[in-house]
C-alpha cells in the first residue's frame, strides 16, 4: 500500500515491514539512490531462501536499512525504509518462482492495531 513519502520509517513501520518479511514473501517498491524506481519482490523468511546463501555471523545492524533476499536476482540486497512507496504481500508465484501471480496491499498509511 502507499504511504506518505518516508512513512516506512517511523519505528512501528520498520518493525511491521520486518516482521511481515520474515514471514512472507513482498514487493517492495522504492527509489534507488540514483534517482531511478525499483521493485523488489524479497523475503526474509529462511525457508524461501537457499540454505547455502542464509546469513553467516552476525553483521552490525543498520537502522536505516534492510537486507532481503531478492527472489528475482537470487541474492542479497537492501533498501532504505525511507525511500519505500508501497508494499505488497505476494500471495501467489509461478512454479518456477519467477512470476507473481497475484498480490494484495499489506499495509494503509496508518499503524492499524490489526495489521
Amino acid at each position: 500500500m502507499a504511504m506518505a513519502p518516508g512513512a516506512w520509517a517511523s519505528d512501528d513501520n520498520k518493525t511491521y515491514l520486518k516482521d511481515m518479511l520474515s514471514k512472507h514473501l513482498m514487493r517492495v517498491h522504492f527509489q534507488k539512490r540514483d534517482g531511478t524506481f525499483r521493485d523488489l519482490i524479497c523475503t526474509r523468511k529462511m525457508s524461501l531462501i537457499p540454505e547455502e546463501n542464509h546469513p553467516k555471523g552476525v553483521k552490525k545492524d543498520n537502522p536505516n536499512t534492510l537486507p532481503v533476499w531478492s527472489f528475482v536476482d537470487e541474492g542479497w540486497r537492501s533498501f532504505r525504509f525511507d525511500t519505500i512507496n508501497h508494499v505488497t504481500l505476494i500471495t501467489e508465484i509461478s512454479e518456477d518462482g519467477k512470476t507473481v501471480i497475484a498480490e494484495t496491499g499489506c499495509r494503509t498509511g496508518v499503524l492499524l492495531e490489526n495489521d
